[in-house]
């Protein structure tokens, strides 16, 4: 438990359309949560309602108090016009002093461009806002339990930061698999901020791999902070359902599937880790094991999806990790119910770069194998090359081996917009084989994947020999 600084604003007027002229009566009340209370200047993420014409819609947003005055940007989905957003701020002084401290004019936005006004005003007594608004409450961890862990969008609204949604699926028996990624990119630099959708679809009978990939202006797309739902103009992700069609250079990709699963999210570091500055590349597993129906079509070609297994997973930051070998396997052969995560990395802290660190979360047999201390990691001994990857680490009770191979005709390359410049390349397959050896107090455990392992290398290496398909 920690002590937080909650805030507590209902603020009420008016909003007009540019359309119509006409005033709509509007409000909302928010609820914003800071654990850093001496932070002032911190953006404070808040949810909260909207009440617009007499109908209540959920909110999310981000409030900043300046030196000038309190700047607020909130958004919902209209039934009507679609995902808003209303941005404004209070301006101490203007139109006379306490007419400025309970005032805000806001301007309202539809895909990025002006659509209307609105003003707002604080109703309570201005004396009484520090007893009402504001308390200091302790929080819960993380996540609260039979909660999904950093679900949302996780930007806190200043500098460089990329983060995706990203759900993947394999064959029960054959060599085929999909990839659907849905990605916010925001440059540190002067790059335009976007939304990307991703597809790939990996045919290890044909040793063939489609790649799609499209882009939007960050304003058209929405990525929820309460919860995970992200729209952008093609595509979709919430509930337990994605949809979606993309294409590039020749080939396109549409899907629609439904998911389900109950096996409890994981958060692949140590929890502990999430609030602070390092690593800059955050992960966590929503769903670790999902059974996906729908179709996926390939070029026109619809593929039926029945009862393929695979996962959902989450990663966020203000940078791409420098270096890394990731891997995981959602089922294997011998063991349908175990799943695997690993990956073998090492980041750059100033100008020196760290020790390679070889991370390692197993579930088998309804027991969690957790190696992903920071220590622990630097102990491992984890090795890789294209597109070969060998892997051991443990403890004194439990040793895990994992070795995770692919031929270079089942990976595609991939290019990754890194926030503060220039970009890495992904090479990525979904249809590896991996084998897994756990030994445990004298005994030994072998699991087995012919070819349903995600193995992915992030590198600036140019000599791979993967043609860029993205």
């Amino acid at each position: 438990m920690t002590t937080a600084l909650i805030i507590r604003e209902t603020m009420s007027g008016w909003l007009k359309l540019d359309a119509d002229g006409r005033e709509q009566p509007f409000a909302f009340t928010i609820r914003a949560v800071g654990e850093k209370l001496f932070a002032l200047t911190a953006p404070r993420p808040f949810t909260g309602t909207v009440t617009l014409d007499g109908r209540d819609y959920p909110c999310e947003g981000e409030m900043t108090i300046r030196l000038t005055g309190p700047h607020y940007w909130l958004d919902f989905t209209h039934d009507q016009l679609g995902p808003l957003r209303v941005e404004g701020q209070k301006t101490y002084g203007k139109n006379g002093l306490l007419q400025s401290l309970i005032t805000c004019p806001l301007t309202v936005y539809r895909h990025g461009e002006p659509i209307g006004t609105a003003e707002v005003t604080y109703r309570e007594p201005m004396l009484a806002f520090p007893f009402t608004a504001l308390r200091l409450e302790l929080v819960g961890p993380v996540f609260p339990a039979g909660s999904i862990p950093y679900y949302g969008n996780q930007y806190g609204g200043q500098g460089g930061h990329y983060e995706s949604w990203f759900l993947r699926a394999n064959h029960p028996d054959r060599p085929l698999a999909f990839w659907v990624r849905y990605t916010q990119f925001i440059p540190a630099d002067k790059r335009a901020a976007l939304g990307e959708v991703w597809g790939i679809w990996f045919d290890g009978e044909k040793n063939t791999v489609t790649a799609v990939k499209q882009e939007f202006p960050l304003a058209d797309c929405l990525f929820r902070h309460d919860t995970r739902e992200v729209r952008l103009p093609v595509a979709t992700l919430a509930g337990q359902h994605l949809e979606g069609t993309a294409a590039h250079n020749g080939h396109t990709l549409d899907w629609n599937l439904d998911f389900e699963g109950d096996a409890p999210p994981l958060l692949f570091l140590p929890e502990n880790l999430y609030a602070g500055p390092f690593p800059k590349a955050k992960s966590v597993i929503s769903r670790p094991l999902l059974h996906f129906h729908g179709q996926f079509t390939v070029d026109g070609e619809t593929h039926v999806i029945d009862d393929w297994h695979g996962s959902e997973s989450h990663n966020w930051g203000s940078k791409h990790t420098d270096q890394y070998a990731w891997g995981q396997v959602a089922g294997f052969d011998d063991a349908p119910d175990a799943f695997l995560e690993c990956a073998t990395a090492r980041v750059k802290v100033g100008p020196l770069q760290t020790p390679w660190m070889t991370l390692l979360t197993l579930r088998l047999d309804g027991k969690e194998y957790r190696f992903n201390s920071i220590r622990q990691s630097v102990k491992a001994d984890g090795k890789y090359e294209f597109f070969d990857w060998t892997l051991e680490t443990g403890d004194k009770q439990t040793r895990v081996q994992v070795h995770i191979h692919a031929p270079v005709s089942h990976f595609t390359a991939l290019t990754y917009f890194n926030p503060p410049k220039g970009s890495k390349t992904c090479l990525n397959s979904k249809i590896a084989r991996c084998t897994v050896k756990v030994t445990e107090g004298g005994r030994v455990r072998e699991l087995h994947s012919a070819n349903g392992a995600a193995f992915e290398i992030l590198t600036d290496r140019k000599d791979h020999g993967v043609a860029l398909a993205v």
